[in-house]
């Protein structure tokens, strides 16, 4: 099972923190006017994200009708090696994954639970049915985990990633946007002295 701070991380991967120098998020569908949702902004800070690290988040995220049924997620996240983008596996349910169903995947996690308090203050839904309508946040904190040891190279670097989101019933693309940018490590030295002792 896809674990809460999984979810955290994806969920701020398509709000957009991973941002080198400008932010980059634009739809990637055929037809913007018959997509399941749009976002409208966003914006993360501090910036460059760290991972682990804490961060405000500011966006606004339009549903345009009803998120009901199943809906599928293709996620394809490509990593920059070098003079090459590499598609970055799915390791434990993290990386370039499917899920068969996103709104089952909600349910696991804040089921029990319950959304996040952050979600809950700014009424922003974390469980289907979702609602037509648009959804805010307003300098909302977070904190995004430490990464398994075994994904604990992700922690760091350029990015780029597109987001699918397909009808369970017909397998209909309903959504697609696609974001770029980078990790920083939170740990890692800079400037002038680090450049000498390292």
């Amino acid at each position: 099972m896809v674990s809460s701070g999984h979810i955290v991380v994806l969920v701020l991967s398509v709000v957009g923190c991973w941002s080198k120098t400008d932010f980059v998020l634009r739809d990637c569908a055929a037809s913007q006017s018959t997509e399941l949702l749009n976002f409208q902004s966003a914006r993360v800070s501090p910036y460059p994200v760290g991972i682990p690290g804490d961060i405000a988040v500011t966006g606004s995220l339009r549903i345009n009708r009803p998120v009901t049924g199943t809906l599928k997620i293709d996620l394809q996240i490509e990593r920059y090696v070098g003079f090459f983008w590499l598609t970055v596996p799915c390791i434990s349910e993290v990386g370039s994954c499917t899920y068969d169903d996103g709104c089952k995947i909600l349910s696991d996690n804040f089921n029990a639970t319950g959304c996040p308090p952050q979600l809950k203050s700014a009424s922003v839904p974390c469980m289907c049915p979702i609602p037509a309508g648009t959804y805010s946040l307003a300098d909302s904190h977070f904190t995004i985990p430490e990464l398994p040891a075994i994904l604990s190279w992700l922690a760091e670097g350029d990015y780029r990633v597109t987001v699918k989101l397909l009808d369970g019933a017909s397998g209909e693309q309903v959504a697609c946007q696609h974001l770029e940018g980078t990790i920083a490590d939170p740990d890692a030295c800079s400037g002038f002295l680090c450049s000498v002792f390292g």
